[in-house]
């Protein structure tokens, strides 16, 4: 099996379970063991989805390169940026992107 899109990545990082690919193309999920599944929300494009993550957990969103014809995006905790808490060693093309992997790094480090 190839390696699941960023978003249901992001879903299964925050708790979501028998994430799936619909014959229609959705990806579905359970938010909870006694929820049917429902789709899941497309944290790599939309700030609804992803705003409130960056607030609930403060995260911080910085450009880099901005020098450069297209800059990047970051995000970090504010005050720590170690290997675990940082993105910037994986830039990213949008604020969301960057958030994304942050909370991919930080369930990874046992932090979320």
């Amino acid at each position: 099996m190839t390696e699941k899109p960023l978003h249901v990545q992001v879903a299964e990082a925050l708790g979501w379970t028998d994430c799936q690919l619909e014959p229609s193309g959705l990806w579905v999920g359970r938010g909870h063991p006694w929820h049917g599944p429902v789709e899941l929300k497309r944290y790599d494009t939309d700030w609804s989805a992803t705003g409130p993550l960056i607030e609930k957990y403060e995260l911080a969103l910085g450009q880099t390169g901005m020098e450069d014809p297209k800059p990047t995006w970051v995000a970090w905790w504010p005050g720590s940026c170690d290997v675990d808490t940082c993105s910037v060693d994986a830039p990213a093309d949008t604020p969301l992107l960057a958030a994304c992997h942050l909370l991919l790094s930080l369930k990874a480090a046992g932090k979320l």
